[in-house]
């Protein structure tokens, strides 16, 4: 999808359908810059790299189950 925007926010209960991105609207400044902050605390809690899988090093030694 690389003509997908870097970022969406939707208001799902005023647009179910999620058609118009919000990203831009300054009324939704504060749960944009929220939800900014929560995401980036997941990315480092949970050890994402923001890494295409194509770019992982993947080990050649394989483990018996």
């Amino acid at each position: 999808m690389s003509d997908a925007p870097p970022e969406k926010l939707y208001d799902l209960d005023a647009d179910p359908w999620g058609v118009k991105n919000l990203v831009n609207n300054s009324a939704h400044a504060t749960a944009l810059d929220r939800l900014r902050k929560e995401f980036a605390q997941w990315r480092r809690s949970t050890g994402d790299a923001d890494v295409h899988p194509s770019q992982i090093v993947c080990r050649s030694e394989r483990h018996p189950p």
